[in-house]
């Protein structure tokens, strides 16, 4: 697995009202990116190699829970174009999943990581293949619990 598109900018004009809204808006330009590069594998008649959803990793469960459903409770302001997420996931283009920040090795450049232990975990993850660090988290019973007490 290698990376086919990377994007960085400065933070949006608009301030999200809630850490779900801002994970909504950040899944939604991931997603539009993942569009994008299915659309250039289309192409070059390459998507016969992509089988099936992407999948698409964030680590805040409401917005994962959000994506999945199609109601608009509880953040009724958000901006209509935010609504692709659904729209890919329903058109199974993408699926979302949750996954738990100890073993999101994108917080490596987006938070700070105070235990010592646990920012050499991320940094190793992006080390190995993802089924090795799979391996080693399963291994490091002491993983989650250490990154609590820190």
């Amino acid at each position: 697995m290698s990376v086919l598109s990377f994007d960085t900018h400065g933070q949006w004009q608009s301030t999200a009202l809630s850490s779900c809204e801002a994970e909504i808006v950040a899944t939604n330009e991931c997603v539009e990116e993942l569009l994008s590069v299915r659309y250039r594998a289309a192409d070059l008649d390459l998507l016969e190699e992509v089988s099936g959803p992407t999948a698409v990793y964030n680590d805040n469960q409401a917005c994962v829970n959000w994506s999945a459903s199609l109601t608009t409770k509880g953040i009724k302001h958000l901006n209509l174009n935010e609504n692709m997420i659904r729209e890919v996931v329903q058109d199974g283009l993408a699926t979302i999943h949750h996954i738990p920040g100890v073993i999101n090795s994108s917080d490596i450049f987006t938070k700070e990581i105070k235990c010592g232990a646990h920012f050499r975990r991320l940094r190793d993850s992006m080390m190995v293949s993802r089924a090795n660090f799979l391996k080693i988290l399963k291994y490091d019973h002491n993983a989650v619990a250490e990154h609590h007490e820190h």
